[in-house]
């Protein structure tokens, strides 16, 4: 059993984080994960400040992995939802819409996943029952801003459309991190046993927070 944190955010790219980037993953460490993926909004961090990052996290004895959360919109601009997506390294240059991001994804070999689908706080960023039109990789159950009814929709999308059903933090904050989190059966080393995993459909999302995800 291997668990990561797969949706987390950080200062250095995410203007809504406020955690440095070396802390961030000292924390993930403490609390105990496995792994953990940071997925700045709408960009990749660029090679060599990544290199930088895994050199200074190394004898953390954690797995670190990048990703993205990308926001879609439709021809009309509106938005569609946030999406997880993980594989090489790729910079959308302009707004996409979810099928478009889906189909650029799965082009070069890597997942997506919808983010927080049913999120009841800002229901726009997440991409509620399109989820169901669409050819995603799996479906993100286990959200802090998912309610009893968010998390059951999301729990219920992953289960008729045979989906990876993950779960993550959302961290921006230090001790948000690991609160929620995605059980792999095996070791991530890389990006490419996340994503091969998650095609499998092996993942189980996770929780450390007492009483959740009973709580409404």
């Amino acid at each position: 059993m291997f668990i990561m944190d797969i949706h987390t955010h950080t200062a250095a790219y995410s203007p809504c984080s406020i955690t440095d980037p070396v802390e961030h993953i000292r924390r993930a460490a403490a609390v105990g994960l496995d792994g953990i993926c940071i997925t700045e909004h709408d960009r990749p961090w660029l090679s060599w400040e990544w290199q930088a990052l895994q050199r200074d996290a190394r004898g953390l004895n954690i797995i670190l992995l990048p990703g993205q959360e990308i926001r879609c919109h439709d021809a009309e601009g509106r938005t569609k939802g946030d999406f997880l997506i993980f594989g090489p390294e790729i910079i959308i240059e302009r707004p996409l819409s979810p099928q478009a991001l889906i189909g650029l994804i799965h082009e070069r070999r890597g997942v997506v996943i919808a983010a927080h689908p049913y999120r009841g706080d800002m229901s726009f960023l997440g991409a509620g029952d399109l989820v169901y039109e669409l050819d995603l990789d799996g479906i993100e159950v286990y959200h802090p801003h998912h309610t009893r009814s968010g998390l059951d929709k999301a729990k219920a999308a992953a289960a008729k459309l045979a989906r990876a059903a993950t779960g993550a933090s959302d961290a921006h904050r230090l001790e948000e991190i690991g609160t929620l989190g995605t059980i792999f059966p095996e070791a991530v080393t890389n990006l490419e046993d996340l994503v091969r995993q998650i095609k499998a459909k092996k993942t189980t999302p996770t929780s450390m927070l007492p009483g959740w995800p009973e709580q409404d």
